[in-house]
């Protein structure tokens, strides 16, 4: 997740409404140049691609623990006893 942060820090952000290149909301009409179109194409390309990584990601944890619940230990388990213990601190000990 820290990874992906850092990733996503670095991807450009959508030009501003003051830059003469960029929108011009100012007017009644939206100005689009050829360098914001691409820049705006980039930027799409740029958030997909980070979100399919994202997914993959999110994906393959999910994946293994879903294959570690079916897997065969070589254990039988049917008969096991699980407890409980409550974990006492020591720092109040004296």
């Amino acid at each position: 997740m820290v990874v992906s942060a850092v990733l996503l820090a670095f991807v450009r952000r959508l030009p501003l409404a003051q830059m003469s290149h960029g929108f011009s909301m100012s007017s009644s009409s939206l100005r689009i140049t050829r360098s914001t179109s691409r820049r705006l194409r980039v930027f799409a390309v740029r958030q997909i691609a980070a979100s399919f990584v994202l997914l993959a990601g999110a994906g393959m944890p999910l994946k293994t623990l879903l294959a570690l619940q079916v897997a065969h230990t070589g254990f039988d388990t049917r008969q096991v006893l699980a407890l409980n213990v409550p974990v006492i601190s020591c720092e109040r000990m004296p």
